[in-house]
């Protein structure tokens, strides 16, 4: 019992759940209980070894080696699942940012070439302006 009350109560404090989904209470209520971690030591020590399955394995393997490192330490799988979250909030703003800042773009090149459109026009305009003023001059 102490193996698991070592185990469980070492690594992540309450302060790392602060403005998370999951409150410290609900972590160790649901998500490290004690208790289940018991239950399956429990279940590893009497279940029979050739019915283990890979994780029973690995875990009765480690107990008997006196190994904690199959405790989650240090990790909680919502404060992963929240990070991941930012992130991928984090990249969809990004994403967000880049799609607007495309059409802005694409909008403006839209207005460059109407621009250089009526240039163009404004240009042959004078152009031909030009030689009808040119030939006006000439005949008279």
């Amino acid at each position: 019992m102490h193996y698991i009350l070592v185990a469980c109560t070492l690594g992540l404090e309450r302060d790392k759940f602060d403005n998370k989904t999951v409150s410290f209470e609900e972590h160790i209520k649901y998500e490290h209980n004690m208790w289940n971690y018991l239950y399956f030591i429990v279940l590893v020590r009497v279940k029979n070894k050739t019915d283990y399955t890979g994780p029973e394995s690995y875990v009765a393997q480690m107990i008997k080696n006196k190994n904690l490192d199959w405790f989650p330490r240090m990790r909680a799988m919502s404060l992963v699942s929240n990070e991941g979250e930012g992130e991928q909030n984090e990249i969809r703003n990004l994403q967000d940012k880049l799609n607007s800042t495309m059409k802005l773009v694409s909008h403006l090149t839209s207005q460059l070439n109407e621009l250089k459109e009526q240039m163009t026009e404004q240009r042959k305009r004078r152009q031909r302006m030009g030689f009808v003023d040119v030939q006006n001059t000439m005949n008279h």
